[in-house]
């Protein structure tokens, strides 16, 4: 947009407005086309999955002796007034309570208890739930009214299978 100002005894300026800034992502060149940065690799997740669910329980324990050992030292050192970065602490903390979380929860989902699974705390949460279930039984009754299927057995009445052949 070109502006005119006609000044008096001046000749004819010409004014224009700044350019407005081009967004850039890099270097000052617009991106056309995805990145390869912007697409995970797979393997690469697969691999991190591993690594945090992987160990069992003793490679927990070995660990965690580790980690805590190493804080140890790190006390040692910082009470014998040696060099120590101090935002080691910090990490080896956070790192032994991810560990022994981790571990935790391996041990709930063992039990078969879903640890992640939030519960209600609520009593009208608690209410929704309760409806939920309610309609969820009369829609199975519905079905298996719907396709003939038999009542189902509970663990008491159940035939154990060597009596069966």
């Amino acid at each position: 947009m070109l502006l005119l100002l006609l000044l008096v005894g001046e000749a004819l300026q010409v004014v224009v407005p700044p350019r407005p800034v081009q967004r850039t992502v890099l270097y000052g060149v617009p991106p056309r086309s995805p990145r390869p940065s912007m697409f995970y690799d797979e393997q690469k997740l697969e691999v991190q999955l591993v690594k945090k669910h992987g160990p069992y329980n003793d490679e927990y324990d070995d660990e965690i002796a580790n980690v805590t050992r190493r804080l140890f030292e790190l006390r040692m050192r910082q009470s014998q007034r040696l060099p120590v970065k101090t935002h080691e602490f910090k990490m080896l903390r956070k790192h032994i309570a991810r560990l022994k979380t981790q571990k935790r929860l391996d041990e709930l989902r063992a039990l078969g208890h879903d640890p992640l699974k939030r519960k209600p705390r609520t009593r009208r949460e608690r209410r929704q739930l309760r409806e939920k279930e309610r309609l969820k039984e009369i829609r199975r009754a519905n079905n298996r009214e719907r396709y003939r299927l038999n009542q189902l057995k509970k663990q008491q009445d159940a035939v154990p299978f060597a009596e069966v052949s």
